[in-house]
């Protein structure tokens, strides 16, 4: 997601409804290929993709993310790496396994040469080749989001892959990046399965809850050693490394609440600091056995909840621990202050989250769910809650007062962010370096809801991508609904110091197959029989919506400026045998070309830029087309451009003009997005696909 580059104070537009799409059937299943890995010399860079014989080609793993050395060096930092296997993790992976319902689950962490588990149940093995590892993959993405293969057969990533083909004859995968409080990724959380079945959004959500318990686990002892050295020196340089404090004291229950007891799954060490109610005493036990509402009155506050539950909303409750022989920070003492009116029982406030479509608290960090997958499971399934207590870094301690106890025991909670009244938000799609997507429900349609956080440049500008989101219209541009602007304070960066920020949010069409580069790397563009060779249909039938949709922008002399493949959306649709229509979106770097070119100091996805705008700032409709280019590279090859290179090397490779090779036997064609006389990059870019034009 980029950056708009205009602002302005809240302002909304008049709705549209969305309209209604018809079900469609999934897109077919694509033939399972692989890509040729890209070859770094000093003097060349060459992505060959030329086919070696009729055979498959041999499996080819992840390549390696551009950060990789800062991440190696993090990842060694932490001290994990071949340490015994300790219940903490397991506890984690056993509660993967039941909650899923998946043989294997587990905690893997990508080495230089292998990924290695630290907690692992289901296989017989600690480590794996780092060239075999699913968990590579997620990685990659610029952002973090959840990696899901729901038939490993059918991506052209994973067809030939050892762990495929052989034991454990991995079907399914689904893995949460491991994110580091500084950005970095470790590894991932993961469920395997011998069998090949779908995953949902809500589930997806899940997993990324799990997976920030392990990430705490992990940064928990970096934390500890810190405070145990008590050196400033090394806060200083660790301060950025761990989470905030507080989230380490955070007590973490999870609970089933589909059932009437509420099961007790899983409760952390925190949780026991925190109450003093021993973690043995509550796993495995129902809810209500060893609590009770501190209001007396369960069942009026029992058909409350089970109303918020239904619903997936957030709620505070206050419960009286019925056990005994806990030692608690404190006790509730009745009104006459006489040692309490329980009996010494322990009053506690506990905070619940719906594990499905939120965050476990407020301290984790965003994790992308795939568009792809469907909002929610079949009806009738558990419904699992996050129940959360902090005392960390607080002035107040969650055992209740006696003027606290009389209050009402259940409040729900208000965690509505957006400005729209009749627009429910869900879990988050994707983010960007300024903005954020997430899935919602609007008029009783699927959209995406665009958050995007921007400093005000001028009284009376508006975000730029707002504007231009109510004034396109064309079947191959993700259209925008509407959109408000709000202030949200003041900026203090040396830069911006007194501006005003703003937080613009957009109602916008929903895309339920996910990015073009996403259906690249899965084989879409691949032929069904074969594991290399295109399917020029497919190629041709998608570049010829890309380049209408450009066609019509620059019709009206708007520039894109960030073309790319995770920029470029796929819907379901019946109108080819593809099963989908592609259209461009975020339009967070576009300009209104008023001359030849614009002068500029900001560029997008560096694979994507044309070479005359990385080194002189010139942006223009030719950058477009050149944009357009690699996005035809990708869709020939299935690979990653500049796949394997480092921020620093791709630069060198497009301004000194090393080519994206496609090799001798691609057959070539003129591609045009503009009109006859527009300059265009082809001489130093060209693109090769078919014998039939890309056309307007």
């Amino acid at each position: 997601m980029a950056a708009p580059v205009k602002d302005a104070p809240a302002k909304s537009e008049a709705p549209k409804p969305p309209p209604q799409k018809p079900a469609t059937s999934p897109p077919p299943a694509p033939a399972p290929t692989t890509t040729t890995a890209s070859r770094i010399s000093p003097s060349r860079v060459s992505l060959s993709t030329e086919s070696t014989g009729g055979s498959e080609p041999e499996h080819k793993g992840a390549p390696h993310p551009v950060n990789e050395e800062e991440r190696m060096g993090f990842l060694c930092k932490l001290g994990i790496l071949d340490t015994e296997p300790e219940k903490r993790f397991d506890d984690i992976t056993r509660l993967c396994c039941l909650v899923f319902k998946t043989p294997i689950a587990l905690v893997s962490l990508v080495d230089k040469d292998r990924q290695w588990f630290k907690s692992v149940q289901g296989l017989p093995v600690r480590e794996t080749d780092r060239k075999s590892s699913f968990c590579a993959w997620t990685l990659l993405p610029e952002f973090p989001e959840v990696l899901v293969v729901e038939n490993a057969l059918e991506d052209v990533r994973f067809r030939n892959n050892p762990l495929v083909l052989g034991p454990p004859h991995i079907r399914f995968y689904a893995g949460c990046p491991l994110v580091g409080s500084n950005q970095l990724r470790l590894g991932s959380l993961c469920i395997i399965d011998n069998k090949p079945r779908a995953f949902d959004a809500e589930s997806c959500n899940m997993l990324a809850n799990m997976g920030e318990m392990v990430v705490r686990e992990i940064e928990k002892d970096l934390m500890i050693e810190q405070q145990r050295l008590k050196s400033e020196q090394l806060y200083r340089e660790n301060n950025q490394l761990i989470r905030a404090l507080d989230c380490f004291s955070e007590g973490i229950m999870l609970l089933n609440m589909s059932l009437p007891t509420w099961p007790i799954l899983f409760v952390n060490e925190a949780w026991e600091r925190a109450t003093g109610v021993a973690k043995d005493a509550l796993t495995g036990d129902g809810f209500w056995t060893s609590f009770t509402t501190s209001d007396g009155a369960p069942e009026a506050s029992r058909v409350k909840l089970n109303s918020a539950i239904e619903g997936q909303e957030s709620f505070t409750l206050a419960v009286v621990y019925n056990g005994a022989g806990a030692s608690t920070p404190g006790t509730v003492s009745d009104s006459t202050g006489n040692g309490g009116s329980a009996g010494g029982r322990r009053a506690i406030s506990l905070q619940f989250r719906s594990a499905h479509n939120s965050t476990m608290d407020s301290y984790m960090p965003l994790v992308g769910i795939p568009s792809i997958l469907a909002a929610a499971p079949a009806a009738g399934g558990p419904m699992y809650y996050f129940v959360t207590i902090s005392t960390a870094g607080k002035s107040t301690s969650p055992i209740l007062t006696a003027a606290s106890q009389r209050g009402p025991a259940f409040t729900i909670t208000d965690t509505k962010i957006d400005p729209f009244d009749d627009v429910k938000l869900g879990p988050l799609l994707g983010k960007g370096s300024y903005g954020r997507v997430y899935r919602g429900v609007w008029n009783g349609a699927q959209v995406a809801v665009k958050v995007l956080e921007t400093v005000q440049q001028a009284a009376e500008e508006e975000v730029l991508e707002a504007v231009l989101g109510g004034q396109i219209s064309h079947p191959n541009i993700v259209q925008c609904y509407k959109h408000c602007t709000r202030p949200m304070g003041q900026a203090t960066d040396a830069d911006n110091e007194g501006r005003t920020l703003l937080e613009t949010w957009m109602v916008m069409e929903f895309c339920n197959k996910g990015g073009l580069s996403d259906a690249i790397e899965r084989g879409w563009f691949r032929q069904r029989h074969s594991l290399f060779e295109p399917n020029y249909k497919f190629i041709i039938l998608t570049a010829r919506e890309v380049a209408s949709a450009m066609t019509y922008l620059h019709s009206r002399n708007i520039l894109h400026g960030d073309l790319t493949g995770n920029n470029v959306m796929l819907t379901a649709s019946d109108r080819d045998a593809r099963h989908f229509t592609a259209k461009v979106a975020d339009f967070g770097l576009s300009r209104v070309l008023s001359g030849e070119a614009i002068t500029t100091r900001s560029y997008g996805t560096i694979t994507h830029m044309c070479p005359e705008l990385l080194v002189d700032g010139l942006l223009s409709k030719a950058a477009d087309v050149y944009s357009f280019g690699v996005i035809m590279w990708e869709l020939y090859t299935g690979q990653r451009p500049y796949g394997g290179l480092t921020h620093g090397q791709i630069l060198h490779a497009i301004t000194t003009g090393k080519p994206l090779s496609l090799g001798a036997n691609c057959p070539q064609v003129r591609c045009r997005l503009d009109a006859p006389g527009v300059a265009r990059p082809t001489d130093r870019f060209r693109c090769y696909l078919s014998r039939s034009q890309v056309v307007n």
